[in-house]
């Protein structure tokens, strides 16, 4: 009880902090106001486009990362403003979501020094860099995370209904940026080992289920944006 005090006191001092200093720290930077013109454009015409640096991509839609990040940042603008607080205010949120996640995957290990693994990640400098830059580094890391850790929990229950949400919050994650993916290939790989092993229709449902979102959400969005395989 005590220790779950003390760090709440010390969330919501961390929490005051980052939105005291979000508008000031750091300057505005290349890729956030490329991403921020990017979702300006967006939000205005609904094109995928930027109004600076055109150069980079010969005036086509920005499509390659995926559109969750700026449909989020969209919103921000549409309901708040155009602003440099609006814009990131979206990596600030995903950046404490982060630290949650992270906190259920540490409670996953069975370790004893959870508080200590949780502060040392919560001032990380690059997850402090991260949740300020105006970038979706942070959405799309949380959002891996999560289906991994879902995943991890549901393991012993095998509740259908849950790999379902994990492969939905990977497939979110892929949609944000597709590095994503990286992250969600040991799932993918326990799931392939589990069939091999077992070979029983629960795991290979199982694998289907938590895939099925991730291929198919993902396929939608690459020939929407692309229309065929030639990029």
């Amino acid at each position: 009880m005590h220790k779950k005090i003390v760090l709440s006191l010390l969330f919501t001092v961390y929490a005051i902090y980052h939105f005291a200093t979000l508008q000031i720290s750091p300057l505005p930077w290349f890729d956030e106001t490329y991403f921020a013109s990017l979702t300006h454009t967006y939000l205005e015409t609904g094109i995928m486009q930027t109004k600076i640096a055109m150069i980079l991509n010969d005036g086509r839609e920005v499509v390659e990362y995926g559109p969750c990040y700026f449909w989020l940042t969209a919103l921000a603008f549409k309901i708040f403003g155009f602003g440099i607080l609006q814009f990131r205010i979206i990596g600030l949120l995903f950046g404490f979501f982060l630290i949650y996640i992270f906190y259920r995957f540490l409670k996953l290990t069975g370790t004893n020094m959870i508080f200590l693994f949780l502060l040392l990640f919560a001032f990380d400098p690059i997850l402090h860099s991260s949740m300020h830059g105006g970038r979706m580094d942070t959405m799309a890391a949380s959002l891996s995370l999560f289906s991994v850790v879902l995943f991890l929990e549901n393991r012993v229950k095998g509740n259908s209904i849950l790999y379902f949400i994990s492969g939905c919050s990977g497939a979110l994650a892929i949609l944000t940026t597709p590095r994503s993916g990286f992250l969600l290939i040991p799932v993918a790989l326990m799931l392939f080992v589990s069939w091999v092993k077992t070979k029983n229709l629960k795991s290979f449902s199982n694998g289907l289920v938590w895939s099925a979102p991730i291929l198919i959400l993902y396929l939608f969005w690459f020939f929407h944006a692309f229309g065929n395989l030639e990029i």
